[in-house]
């Protein structure tokens, strides 16, 4: 294998380092170079970025962390799965302060390298203290414990390392030798020094014309160590020890937690379908039992059935509570099994909402995701209501996304260090290009020569693409709020994931980049299910005991004719909150809600919605891919000569929904409903490894069915241009918005008094 690189720091390292990820992945692939590790220090962000960009250039990569304590620093490698357990938790409390029985505790499946904390006590002449770490170290992971060889060309450093391999031949300990890298070009060495001096906050000097911590070929290393070989081959024998294959692990599902009565989940979530089958329809059809057969089967094979018992758990508490919740939300709403345990009051089958939206197979074992909407005052009561009922089991946010310094955030930065902060304001709105000539016109270096303004031009331009913080975001929102994060529940005992610990947010945040756990939950938090709320309780209070918003009337005429705009267009509708909300929610919706309201109520006029359906397409044309003209939709029926044509009667012969797409693909027998779902999700994306693994799987697929192999890559390629172009909404989206739409005007229309109190814009009602 040869020389591997195995103490290397990216930006997750926040401000020590130059270099990217995709940097080193680079740089190795430059080298020949077979394996890799980022050691982060107290981090591993960046693992699964790492570990997916490195699966990509065929280079295996290895994940480490620099862990950081009172003595100095180690290096812990994850050999395994075990190894990665601890690794997270020695992360998770290293954003603290490790401390020696830390590591005592979590040394499994770990190879840990020690050589800084001994190079500062032989320097300074404690060579006891040395000799005393090298043996506690080898008491706790006996031959996975190296001593760590690092040369800079510093002469006490040297005297160090021959003391060092002393050490080692006395105490039968394997050494291995490593470079510190921070960036990737020698010449780079400025640019790692503006970053240290920011850190810091300390003024920049003369510019550094080179550095010794950058990425050096095995060719360098080899010449550095020619007095000890074996502490480079190390380097391999090391990389060949760690077999994690992290990409899998992470994405393993966690597993949920389960009400004491239920010892076995899928029997359990069984029992409660077939009562809420009997609940929800006098008489249930063969459609609908084999549905809820086939959910049942996919539910099992996932193995994600304690997932839907807690949420059940969850939504039946929250009821009793009193607690305002959402009608249901994309994607779970397409899931009758929801719909059977009152997690969504949505009938699937009377929408013709496809389940295969709802499990994403582009994992290894499906991925399930169910964000529940609930009023704002409830959150924190749900949250608190799970830790008391799963006291074993644990809380965190999944959403970690960190944040890059874009130009005039890395000139901000820079500025005050170089001793420029007195720039003009209008300097931080202009390009790279501008800020170089305007600083070499202005000459703002001209007491420290033009050279000065050389380093900062390229300190910005490098540092521009640096990670500079995390925030917890959602994956279509980029909010900053925590509120809007998906929440995932894990047993504390069995797995492990590294945790941030901020003042912020009110759980722990995993601290992976771009990680998305394949069963998770998310609480967003709305106003208007606040507002309905508040109505609900007035209304039970001052009019109807009874009253309550799940079993009102979903086809009452005089409802609908509220939906009817009145002008001036000017004044504002507040139970159209919903419609505003799904417009903000998907960027794909590209102009400003505002702008495309005087649109939607035009469709609104014109098309004069009397159901649900109606109401959800009247949403869906407000779309701007739509392309559908308003006066055409209303006078004739679209001629289609799609196979799907039958299904599209309640569109008027349109295809506005993306489940038509599905619909086309599976009537066509291009690919089963399952797979047109997964092209779907992939195509939109533009994933193009995972559309060269779906294009094989596809094929092989079609051959197996006796198809010709250029048949079936001719289906694929329809299949790729039918859906590469298309972005509609998807229908569950429109039917769900559509129906807490309705609840709010008919709060509205029947309860105008009550509505004028709870309600912010008041003046429709005037």
């Amino acid at each position: 294998m040869g020389f591997v690189h195995l103490h290397c720091h990216s930006d997750y390292s926040l401000g020590d380092s130059a270099a990217r990820i995709e940097d080193y992945i680079e740089a190795a692939q430059e080298a020949g170079m077979k394996a890799l590790a980022i050691s982060d220090t107290n981090s591993i962000a960046g693992a699964v970025r790492f570990s997916e960009l490195c699966k990509n250039a065929g280079i295996k990569p290895i994940i480490a962390s620099e862990l950081t304590f009172d003595i100095g620093s180690i290096v812990c490698i994850a050999m395994n799965e075990e190894g990665m357990n601890n690794l997270a938790r020695l992360v998770s409390l290293a954003h603290d302060e490790l401390s020696f029985e830390d590591i005592e505790r979590h040394e499994g499946g770990l190879i840990c390298l020690c050589g800084s904390a001994l190079t500062k006590n032989l320097i300074s002449g404690k060579r006891e203290e040395a000799e005393s770490l090298i043996l506690w170290f080898k008491s706790i992971f006996g031959d996975r414990f190296y001593i760590e060889l690092q040369d800079y060309g510093e002469t006490q450093e040297k005297t160090a390392l021959q003391l060092l391999e002393y050490l080692a031949c006395d105490f039968e300990i394997e050494c291995v030798c490593t470079n510190d890298v921070h960036y990737i070009k020698k010449g780079d060495a400025d640019v790692y020094d503006t970053l240290c001096c920011i850190r810091e906050g300390r003024t920049k000097g003369i510019p550094k014309p080179g550095g010794e911590y950058y990425f050096k070929t095995e060719a360098e290393m080899r010449a550095l160590f020619a007095w000890c070989p074996e502490a480079l081959e190390n380097t391999s024998k090391i990389a060949e020890r760690c077999n994690l294959d992290f990409i899998e692990y992470v994405h393993n599902r966690l597993d949920a937690p389960c009400p004491e009565v239920c010892q076995n989940p899928d029997e359990h979530l069984a029992v409660l379908t077939e009562k809420g089958l009997k609940k929800r329809f006098a008489i249930a059809d063969g459609k609908t039992q084999t549905r809820l057969r086939d959910e049942l089967s996919a539910i099992r094979e996932a193995g994600c059935a304690g997932l839907f018992l807690v949420v059940h758990d969850m939504i039946s508490w929250a009821r009793q509570e009193g607690i305002a919740i959402s009608a249901g939300r994309y994607p779970y709403v397409c899931s009758l099994v929801c719909y059977l345990l009152e997690i969504t009051d949505i009938n699937p089958i009377e929408y013709d909402l496809v389940f295969e939206r709802f499990i994403n197979w582009a994992y290894p074992q499906g991925c399930i995701y169910i964000p529940l909407m609930i009023a704002t005052e409830g959150r924190t009561r749900i949250l608190d209501y799970i830790r008391s009922r799963y006291r074993s089991y644990e809380l965190a946010y999944a959403g970690c996304v960190y944040t890059e310094h874009d130009i005039h955030s890395a000139v901000s930065a820079i500025a005050s260090i170089y001793g420029c902060s007195e720039f003009p304001s209008h300097v931080w709105k202009l390009s790279i290009k501008e800020i170089e000539t305007f600083l070499k016109v202005w000459n703002a270096f001209s007491d420290k020569k033009v050279r000065y303004a050389d380093s900062f031009i390229e300190s910005v331009r490098k540092i521009s693409k640096l990670k500079n913080g995390y925030s917890v975001q959602d994956e279509r929102r980029y909010a900053y709020v925590p509120d809007n994060t998906k929440t995932i529940i894990w047993p504390s005992q069995k797995n492990s994931l590294p945790l941030i610990c901020d003042p912020d947010y009110d759980l722990p945040i995993v601290d992976y980049d771009g990680y998305s756990p394949v069963l998770c939950f998310q609480i967003t938090t709305s106003d208007y299910l606040q507002h309905i709320d508040d109505a609900e309780k007035i209304i039970r209070k001052k009019y109807a005991p009874d009253f309550d918003i799940r079993k009102i009337n979903m086809a009452d005429g005089k409802v609908f004719e509220s939906f009817i705009p009145r002008e001036p267009y000017e004044e504002s509708y507040h139970f159209l909150s919903p419609v505003e909300e799904m417009a903000n929610d998907f960027v794909t919706f590209k102009e400003p809600w505002h702008e495309s309201l005087p649109y939607f109520w035009e469709i609104l006029k014109k098309l004069r919605p009397q159901s649900i359906s109606n109401l959800a397409v009247s949403i869906a044309l407000t779309y701007p891919h739509a392309n559908v003209d308003i006066d055409e939709y209303i006078i004739k029926e679209n001629v289609s000569a799609s196979a799907i044509s039958h299904i599209l009667s309640e569109t008027n012969g349109y295809v506005i929904y993306d489940e038509y797409y599905i619909a086309e693909l599976f009537t066509s027998k291009i690919c089963t409903v399952a797979q047109a779902e997964y092209a779907l999700r992939i195509f939109r994306e533009n994933d193009i490894i995972r559309i060269n693994e779906f294009r094989e799987r596809y094929v092989k697929n079609e051959m197996a069915k006796g198809r010709k192999e250029e048949d079936a890559i001719k289906s694929f390629y329809l299949l790729l241009y039918t859906l590469k172009d298309e972005v509609l909404p998807s229908k569950a989206q429109c039917v769900s918005c559509a129906v807490d739409t309705y609840r709010l005007a008919y709060i509205a229309t029947k309860y105008p008094e009550v509505a004028k109190k709870v309600f912010p814009d008041v003046s429709f009602f005037e």
